[in-house]
């Protein structure tokens, strides 16, 4: 028996050579789209809280270890990206506030939180993060 939430994932986590799969699921059905962010967030969580790891995505120097299990096998920041999932949704919904945070959302996440986020950790853990960012994607 897998251990929850895992199992919700288990039907739709992609292979790691399958890129589209995050389309797929913005263009579901916005109920079980919402679950499954919801899923892949509290996934990220479970993971950091098992490995004994800071959730604080301001002070990434004061991370106790890299966790690369579970959800960050497929991704370096699955819970980044359950949020962006849910923004997704919006613009599944038509939401012209959706439709613009989308991108602002990527674009703001990727200069600003999570390049400094990996500077911090390669500074820390040195060629360990050099070996799992080239395993892992940043997204999907």
């Amino acid at each position: 028996m897998t251990h929850p939430p895992y199992h919700l994932l288990n039907k739709w986590l992609p292979q790691k050579d399958q890129h589209q799969w995050v389309l797929g699921c913005v263009y579901h059905t916005a109920g079980s789209d919402y679950r499954k962010a919801r899923a892949l967030m509290l996934c990220g969580v479970i993971d950091f809280r098992r490995a004994r790891t800071t959730l604080d995505p301001r002070t990434p120097q004061a991370s106790q270890r890299l966790v690369f299990r579970g959800v960050y096998s497929h991704s370096r920041n699955p819970m980044y990206l359950g949020m962006l999932l849910l923004i997704g949704l919006g613009t599944y919904l038509a939401s012209p506030v959706a439709m613009l945070l989308t991108p602002a959302f990527v674009l703001y996440l990727n200069r600003y939180q999570i390049a400094q986020e990996e500077r911090d950790l390669l500074a820390k853990f040195g060629i360990e993060f050099e070996r799992y960012c080239r395993q892992v994607r940043r997204w999907i």
